[in-house]
């Protein structure tokens, strides 16, 4: 999984969060502040954390990360 941030979003951080809380493996992407390139390519707007799955659906809002995280990885 990969996990794209930028270091200075609140919303970020929550998503971090749980993959340390469930000692999940996850590749951290910080972005540039000014990369709308990326983003809007992965979800289709400037707007992060988004994570990208194994199956390649990338998740665009921080407690629907949270969400899917705990559902894949209950403790």
């Amino acid at each position: 999984m990969k996990l794209y941030i930028y270091d200075h979003c609140p919303f970020c951080v929550r998503s971090r969060m749980i993959f340390g809380m469930k000692d999940i493996e996850c590749e951290i992407i910080t972005l540039p502040n000014d990369d709308e390139q990326t983003p809007t390519r992965l979800i289709g707007k400037k707007m992060l954390p988004v994570l990208v799955t194994e199956s390649h659906d990338a998740i665009g809002e921080s407690l629907d990360i949270v969400k899917e995280t705990a559902i894949k990885s209950p403790i």
